[in-house]
């Protein structure tokens, strides 16, 4: 399901990807190219605007860049940083406390 969503809706996903001198990116503010996935020798792209699936061979690839500043990152560094929060996560989900 997540793959068929990701050919209609943007997700968070953000990456900068060079590709035989060409950019690929997949963050919601420069276009519409949704990260699909990938093997050990295919990256999969999906174009929501053209409607077409991009293949990347990874031996062809110059660099990858990979933004980790999605919700969930900002959600999970505001809980390392905030003693309260760690503390409440401590007593009410560690199942060793039980």
């Amino acid at each position: 399901f997540d793959t068929i969503d990701k050919r209609i809706h943007k997700d968070d996903s953000n990456l900068m990807i060079v590709y035989e001198n060409s950019f690929y990116l997949t963050n919601k503010e420069s276009g519409c190219i949704n990260y699909l996935g990938e093997t050990s020798t295919n990256i999969f792209l999906y174009d929501i605007e053209n409607k077409k699936s991009i293949i990347l061979f990874k031996d062809k690839v110059e660099s990858i860049n990979i933004n980790n500043e999605n919700y969930i990152f900002k959600l999970i560094d505001y809980i390392q940083k905030n003693e309260s929060i760690r503390e409440f996560y401590k007593v009410y989900f560690d199942k060793s406390n039980l």
